[in-house]
């Protein structure tokens, strides 16, 4: 019995091997694990002979099976040979969607950092000071601009094609550069939220938001100092990031995936918490439905990130299975570029609004506000209106 199936198996690996001479492929190309993957593979799995390639092609579940058997019998080089040349024999088309690599990080950018400056010119407009939730907003629109650098580089390198139609060492630029905006994203979120809690701290009054706001701000901290950390580290020695790849790498590396998975919880776990806590307040204003409208979207934009998130979070099951790594790695790397800005600009819109209402104030006109809670009367104090004034861009300069 034993003596029949290797007979089978020379036969089927000859076969293979003749089909790919005539097919204009040079044998001494072929790593041996591939051509033994394809013999086998197909003499056990279809009915197709192995040297019929249109039928061996247009069969999908084998050739998801091939693929299974170059990732586990061969080296990842000799894996990423094989298929290049499998994909040649079958006349896959070679996909490039470069153009989304470097455009999407381009229009997010300009537009985060177009509300970012309006966002400062609302300061000098509103003759307001400056704090240091503009600071952290700032420093986090910084951080996407090494993000764009990174993006254009990428494009050089590949990202964005198969990684089988790329030169081999260009996975291990990919990887680095990844490893570095990876950096940029895990700093710049948490940055952006305590910026928004900083604006929370000077507009609400209520006790359990200002404390609330505190506490979030250090668990933001925390978030920021831990990821980053994990991030640079996430192999040792560091360089194991990016050459892991291959197999060569003689060290220690985390399991990235369930990292970014729980790097991506918590993240959505901190946006619904920064999210909801204005809102209570917010939905007892007695002020105009217009008014109040007008403010409540603005504040639950911030859904919108959460959506993004948790979108991302999907691609990252791709991510963690994917041998195609210069391919599959786009999407997940343009939701975090987009999560990162759109974060920046909600971060901006209470003052971007103020600055609107100051130069277009018909588009903003509705019922004055009588009171920051819902009793109906006139707030009792000075501090209360001042507070609520600031939310509206009418606070007077001390």
């Amino acid at each position: 019995m034993l003596g029949r199936i290797l007979v089978a198996t020379l036969v089927a690996f000859a076969s293979v091997a003749l089909a790919a001479d005539l097919s204009g492929v040079n044998l001494g190309d072929v790593p041996q694990c591939g051509l033994l993957c394809i013999a086998n593979t197909v003499a056990a799995k279809s009915s197709c002979s192995p040297t019929d390639f249109p039928c061996v092609c247009a069969d999908t579940a084998l050739t998801q099976e091939l693929e299974r058997c170059f990732a586990t019998e061969c080296s990842p080089r000799d894996a990423l040979t094989t298929a290049k040349i499998a994909k040649d024999l079958c006349g896959a088309p070679a996909r490039n969607i470069q153009l989304a690599v470097w455009l999407v990080p381009l229009i997010n950018i300009i537009l985060s950092t177009t509300f970012f400056i309006l966002k400062l010119l609302s300061r000098v407009v509103l003759r307001q000071r400056f704090d240091i939730g503009d600071v952290a907003l700032g420093i986090s629109v910084g951080l996407t601009f090494p993000v764009l650098w990174v993006a254009f580089e990428l494009v050089g390198y590949g990202l964005g094609q198969d990684v089988w139609n790329i030169p081999q060492d260009n996975i291990t630029n990919i990887l680095y550069l990844y490893w570095w905006a990876e950096i940029f994203y895990q700093a710049g979120l948490p940055l952006t939220r305590i910026s928004i809690l900083c604006f929370y701290l000077k507009v609400f009054p209520q006790r359990y938001i200002r404390w609330a706001s505190i506490a979030f701000i250090v668990l933001n901290a925390s978030d920021l100092i831990a990821f980053v950390v994990a991030t640079v580290f996430q192999c040792y020695p560091i360089y194991g990031a990016w050459t892991f790849w291959d197999g060569s790498f003689e060290g220690h590396c985390n399991d990235i995936h369930l990292q970014g998975w729980v790097q991506a919880g918590i993240n959505i776990a901190l946006d619904i918490l920064v999210i909801t806590l204005p809102l209570p307040p917010l939905s007892r204003l007695t002020v105009s439905r217009q008014k109040k409208a007008q403010i409540m979207f603005m504040f639950s934009l911030g859904f919108f990130i959460t959506i993004i998130s948790i979108i991302r979070l999907k691609t990252l099951v791709v991510f963690a299975n994917s041998i195609n790594v210069s391919f599959d790695y786009v999407e997940p790397g343009l939701y975090s570029i987009t999560e990162a800005s759109v974060s920046i600009i909600i971060g901006c819109l209470p003052a971007v609004r103020a600055l609107l209402r100051r130069v277009m104030p018909d588009l903003f006109a509705s019922t004055r506000n009588l009171s920051v809670f819902s009793n109906g009367k006139p707030p009792k104090d000075e501090v209360s209106r001042q507070k609520f004034d600031r939310l509206e861009g009418t606070d007077t300069p001390p």
